[in-house]
């Protein structure tokens, strides 16, 4: 049988598309475990017969992006899923109005939702009591057994393919966290070609130069955490831990040079505006400062590009130094205080070694070939 070869660009093409959308793994797994557990207690009767669709049901919320979270979403529902069921069988003991009792037992379930340890399986509470009162109202102990025995049943063979297939999301935390680099990148573009003005533009015309950053950020923060639960008991883990241990230090390094973005923009903002009086830079100052914030969108754009961003980072080092010679020169030559071009100088150079993160990896995983080639 003929093998594949892994340098197919077509193949590489396939992995790369399958790795980008981890919800096609998730469906499939989903699927299977479903269809397992409906295979399982298809063949007993009785009780389990009547309440044989729980199974898949659970398997379906078992499985998830990380089996970390499949552990912990089991043991959740199981917890969710026992307190409403024992709420309404306390409920159907106290004397009155059917209506009354399902009314104070949603009441008291749904303020057990809101318990933290139950998390985002805390709905199943008063969901669980509501079925416990009116589906299992002939006979709800054998109800019960047949829920909750059947949901964890269902739950642990969707954790049991999770562990089989244990995902660990690297690829959407990597366009993440590319998205976020091409956004910065266009942000300090926006601001550069705004001093490029033969005169400084006004506050409206900045804030349409200005661009968010907290949704992009938000969902780098929530891809990177998945990523790093996904490595928790994992057994894939170990031949990924250098390119995760990369990926978290790059976000690491992206959210504090988004930090940095803001800062520059925000005195750029602030302090080169037609409106005001007397502005920070001046016609003299703004194309230095703007060649230098420029060249930091370049290094930003080329990181993906082993051979040009060593290069690029000598330019941008180059860029900023050339903006903090002319800082000096203004203030040596006329006398002139220029405390936000100084700042600007600073915020640049602690963005620069933010992103040195990218050329250390790059240095380290030389080294380790070297080192295993000697």
């Amino acid at each position: 049988m003929a093998q594949l070869d892994p340098e197919n660009p077509t193949l590489r093409r396939l992995q790369g598309e399958w790795a980008a959308r981890p919800r096609i793994a998730l469906a499939l797994k989903a699927a299977l475990a479903a269809a397992i557990a409906w295979a399982c207690v298809r063949p007993f009767g009785g009780f389990v017969a009547e309440y044989e669709y729980y199974a898949p049901f659970g398997a379906v919320v078992a499985v998830s992006s990380t089996l970390a979270n499949s552990l912990r979403s089991t043991g959740q529902t199981a917890v969710a899923i026992t307190l409403g069921a024992g709420l309404a069988l306390l409920g159907r003991q106290v004397p009155g109005s059917v209506v009354v009792d399902l009314a104070v037992v949603v009441a008291v379930g749904t303020l057990l939702a809101g318990w933290p340890r139950l998390g985002s399986m805390g709905s199943w509470v008063p969901v669980a009591a509501v079925f416990t009162m009116i589906v299992g109202a002939k006979d709800p102990f054998t109800y019960v057994l047949g829920y909750l025995g059947l949901t964890t049943l269902g739950a642990v063979i969707g954790v049991l393919i999770n562990a089989a297939f244990p995902p660990l999301p690297l690829t959407p935390a990597k366009l993440a966290l590319r998205r976020l680099r091409l956004v910065l990148a266009d942000q300090l573009a926006a601001v550069a070609d705004g001093l490029d003005q033969p005169s400084a533009p006004t506050l409206e015309e900045w804030d349409e130069r200005r661009r968010t950053l907290t949704p992009y950020l938000s969902h780098v923060h929530t891809l990177v955490r998945e990523a790093d639960e996904g490595r928790r008991i994992n057994w894939r883990a170990r031949h990924w831990e250098r390119e995760a241990d990369q990926v978290y230090d790059v976000a690491r390094a992206l959210d504090q040079l988004s930090s940095l973005v803001e800062q520059l923009v925000a005195m750029v903002v602030e302090r080169e505006s037609s409106d005001l009086h007397e502005v920070a830079l001046g016609p003299e100052m703004r194309p230095t400062t703007a060649a230098a914030l420029r060249s930091m969108g370049e290094l930003l754009t080329t990181m993906d590009d082993d051979e040009q961003l060593h290069e690029r980072r000598v330019a941008t080092t180059a860029a900023v130094d050339d903006l903090r010679k002319a800082t000096r020169r203004a203030w040596q030559e006329a006398g002139e205080d220029r405390f936000t071009a100084a700042a600007i100088v600073t915020v640049l150079e602690r963005a620069v070694e933010a992103l040195a993160v990218e050329e250390e990896d790059e240095a380290h995983d030389e080294q380790l070939e070297g080192t295993s080639g000697s």
